[in-house]
């Protein structure tokens, strides 16, 4: 009651509706409402005795977190020394200490850093070659029966030379033993040399044959019918060497020739 009475005295100089409101609301005891009452009044007319009797409300409220701040900034303002004296009762009597500054509020934490989103992978363009030609000189079934065959071929033409190398030197020789010293091996020499001249020679003229079918075939796609252009020209890579091919103008029907 003496606190409702003080704050009586410190508001008749200034008469404020809303303060006397809140006066009265403290004095019935009806703290909530007084606290609600003076913290209006205190924005609309900002005087340190408003903001000391919205702090009491508050306090008497059971709210001193809100109090506290308030008394302390009360006490910025230079009251007189008995208000003072009550200013600093209160906080001690919130439990905190009149003398210890007030902690600063605590700064916001900072925003995620939002990435910004990645910008998209340009698109790669892939030219194809186009399709190589069908020939000779680049058939590989072709090389692998001409060559291997060719190869066979030689080496039993050699063991079927052998064999009538040692023929002919029996038939030189000067007695029955020295007949058949020489002609010692010559017929397994013959048919060995006979099978593999005939197995190689097969073999070569399959690749032979290989090459001049894929031959007609690489005529015919050249003979095909292509982009007709003014002037054009192709590369053709072959076997160790590398050739040009230049086609100047489209082939003429055979009528205009």
């Amino acid at each position: 009651m003496m606190r409702a009475c003080f704050l009586w005295a410190a508001l008749a100089a200034e008469p404020n509706p809303d303060a006397e409101a809140g006066v009265k609301a403290f004095a019935e005891g009806r703290y909530d409402d007084a606290a609600r009452i003076l913290e209006r009044a205190y924005a609309v007319a900002p005087d340190p005795v408003l903001l000391f009797a919205w702090a009491q409300a508050e306090r008497y409220a059971g709210r001193c977190d809100v109090a506290v701040p308030l008394y302390r900034a009360y006490l910025e303002e230079e009251p007189p020394a008995d208000v003072r004296a009550l200013a600093r009762e209160a906080i001690t009597a919130c439990g905190e200490d009149p003398d210890r500054a007030a902690e600063p509020e605590p700064e916001p934490e900072p925003e995620p850093e939002v990435a910004p989103d990645p910008e998209p992978e340009p698109k790669i363009t892939r030219h194809f070659a186009p399709p190589r030609r069908h020939t000779a000189a680049r058939d590989p079934w072709g090389h692998a029966l001409t060559w291997p065959g060719l190869a066979v071929a030689v080496v039993g033409a050699g063991l079927l030379g052998e064999a009538h190398r040692r023929r002919a030197d029996g038939e030189g020789a000067p007695d029955e033993q020295a007949y058949l010293d020489a002609l010692h091996g010559a017929p397994v020499l013959s048919r060995a040399g006979i099978g593999l001249l005939a197995g190689g020679s097969a073999l070569l003229v399959a690749g032979v044959i290989r090459f001049v079918v894929v031959a007609a075939r690489g005529r015919a796609d050249a003979g095909a019918p292509a982009a007709a252009t003014a002037s054009s020209w192709q590369p053709r890579i072959g076997v160790g060497s590398l050739a040009w091919q230049f086609e100047l103008a489209p082939r003429r029907r055979r009528a205009l020739r």
